[in-house]
């Protein structure tokens, strides 16, 4: 006679049970990850910006925002920038900020959709 080692139902149910437990911890951790990925993706091309912008003001008196939008990502995703009349949005899924060029410096508005998890602005981190 011999026996067959195999798994109880048992084992099989607490397994899935603990494997259940850790993807929901997981699991939202990866999408607060990829907005955060985005919201540094977004700041860096803002910097690049205001770089341009502060090398531009030493060579130029006037500012042509046109030529800055080199320095963002306009393709459309869940993590990009478009033009608007007067700036250019930046736009992190549901989240959007507005950008505009005023006396020669990059102000950031703060729109309805720009409040974050913890009632800051999305205008705070950049």
């Amino acid at each position: 006679m011999s026996f067959k080692s195999a798994f109880s139902l048992l084992e099989l149910v607490l397994t899935l049970l603990l494997l259940g437990i850790l993807l929901s911890f997981g699991i939202p951790n990866i999408f607060n990850y990829n907005k955060s990925v985005c919201n540094k993706a977004l700041q860096l091309q803002i910097l690049n910006l205001k770089i341009a912008l502060k090398n531009e003001l030493k060579t130029n008196q006037t500012i042509n925002i046109e030529s800055l939008y080199k320095h963002l990502d306009m393709s459309k995703s869940s993590c990009y920038f478009e033009k608007q009349k007067g700036g250019f949005i930046g736009i992190n899924e549901d989240k959007k900020v507005f950008f505009k060029l005023k006396n020669n410096i990059l102000e950031c508005e703060h729109t309805k959709s720009s409040k974050l998890h913890n009632s800051e602005s999305f205008c705070d981190i950049f």
